[in-house]
């Protein structure tokens, strides 16, 4: 199974896919360190790239994943980027974001050191995805200092 890892970072997740993996990310030095950290993988792939045009063919790969992206970017840019999503990916899009409502005090500290400058309730997550893609599935989970919603998409 390919998959598209849209704003990938510095590629924490190449590693749990087992096919073809592209990262894409606009930041130059994350890609530059993903390429030497994956260098002996010649399946795993690095691009500095703008994720609202990417020059991916339609249908390109199974499955994308867009993992602790959404609360970095204004609404447009989120529209932007799952419109491309739609046309490349042939089945899921996985959407991870963090959920702004906990009452931990270590939760609350983490989410306001966090720089994301657009951390957003559950509500306004959906309309965004929702403004684009059809969501399939949703779920909540903790993943220790973050309280995270998983959004499993498909193309409407």
């Amino acid at each position: 199974m390919s998959v598209l890892d849209v704003c990938c970072g510095t590629g924490t997740y190449a590693a749990a896919v087992p096919g073809p993996y592209l990262g894409l990310d606009l930041n130059e030095r994350f890609v530059r360190f993903a390429r030497r950290r994956y260098s002996n993988l010649p399946r795993k792939q690095f691009v500095v790239g703008d994720a609202t045009a990417m020059p991916l063919p339609r249908q390109s790969f199974d499955t994308a994943i867009f993992i602790d992206a959404l609360h970095h970017f204004p609404v447009e840019i989120n529209r932007a980027i799952f419109h491309q999503l739609a046309a490349i990916v042939r089945a899921e899009i996985l959407i991870v974001d963090v959920s702004p409502h906990v009452r931990n005090p270590a939760k609350r500290l983490a989410l306001a050191i966090d720089r994301g400058d657009f951390i957003r309730p559950v509500a306004q997550q959906v309309a965004i995805v929702e403004s684009e893609l059809r969501i399939v599935r949703r779920s909540v989970f903790d993943q220790g200092l973050y309280t995270q919603t998983v959004y499993v998409c498909r193309a409407p």
